[in-house]
């Protein structure tokens, strides 16, 4: 585990290079902001501990960020996540919840939520397939645009409740899953 002095911490490979957390890593502060850049084809993975900071942004030029099964864990107010390779992915577990700032991923972007999700309004997640959860009985709240060529699955855990604020789901096939909630 660490933690970084003052409220930024930055970490960019060079093309090809990957990135692996092993462990958990801190940025305190009410504008703290932790950044991960795998250039190129690189990759960010994880193999224990959480990324905890006010905003936290994952980015891939065009590797993929967390893997099925291992996903990324969070814990921000803020995040985002961006890659853009065609077989690209993205798998992240935020604990905290908190807002979804615009994000991408070439192939799958799959986000499951410990708690309340809202996406940020003016802000939109494009993937070919884009899949949103809760766990729980928390809320998905769609103030955005979502993107998703193929399909596009929002499932609140429990009695959660999906709604919209604003934004369009606009996919091949899109649903709403809700165990017990509207």
């Amino acid at each position: 585990a660490s933690s970084a002095a003052g409220t930024r911490f930055d970490l960019t490979t060079g093309a090809g290079g990957s990135i692996d957390i092993a462990g958990g890593v801190t940025v305190a502060g009410g504008a703290a902001q932790l950044n991960l850049t795998a250039g190129g084809a690189g990759n960010i993975t994880r193999s224990a501990g959480t990324l905890t900071s006010n905003t936290v942004t994952l980015a891939s030029t065009t590797g993929s960020i967390g893997t099925v099964g291992a996903n990324v864990i969070t814990e921000a107010s803020t995040l985002a996540a961006n890659t853009g390779g065609a077989a690209s992915n993205v798998f992240i577990t935020e604990l905290t919840g908190g807002t979804l700032n615009s994000s991408t991923a070439g192939d799958t972007f799959s986000l499951l939520v410990g708690s309340n999700f809202t996406s940020t309004n003016a802000s939109a997640i494009v993937a070919p397939n884009i899949i949103v959860a809760t766990s729980g009985n928390f809320n998905i709240t769609v103030d955005s645009n979502f993107t998703a060529a193929n399909s596009l699955t929002l499932t609140a855990g429990g009695s959660g409740t999906i709604t919209r604020t604003s934004g369009t789901l606009t996919s091949a096939t899109v649903a709403l899953n809700s165990t017990s909630g509207n």
